[in-house]
């Protein structure tokens, strides 16, 4: 059974609400609902691959971007993105996403956005909050 710390870490409240996304294969931006802010959150993409990338109102997707390198220091890849693919999911922590770039970009400290883009339309991205449960270490 393990420690009350081990099993919290294996175990994870279910989502109250999941949000679906119909694959698109032009980069689509969306704007995450405020549940999201400050939360874990899992992206699933089912049946086909699905590319995200977080940022601000404009951003788009390029799932063939790739980083140049100077001086042997690769930049980051312009458009570049994260791939889910089909049949996974991904997890990510939303509580520092809310970018310098948005705020400078006309976005408020509330605001994450984030764009994506599959190979085909024929799959979905759900995305929900994904917090883990608290246990009483005492």
């Amino acid at each position: 059974m393990g420690t009350p710390r081990e099993q919290g870490a294996a175990s994870v409240a279910p989502p109250v609400d999941a949000y679906v996304l119909a694959s698109v294969t032009t980069s689509a931006a969306i704007k995450l609902p405020a549940v999201f802010n400050d939360k874990n959150v899992t992206f699933a993409a089912e049946t086909v691959d699905v590319w995200i990338r977080f940022g601000v109102a404009t951003l788009t997707v390029l799932e063939t971007a790739v980083s140049t390198l100077t001086a042997s220091v690769p930049a980051v890849a312009t458009n570049g993105a994260f791939i889910v693919p089909a049949g996974q999911s991904r997890d990510f922590d939303m509580r520092n996403v809310v970018s310098t770039a948005a705020i400078e970009n006309g976005g408020s400290a509330d605001s994450i956005w984030f764009a994506h883009k599959s190979s085909a339309t024929t799959g979905f991205l759900r995305f929900y909050p994904s917090e883990g449960t608290v246990v009483n270490q005492s």
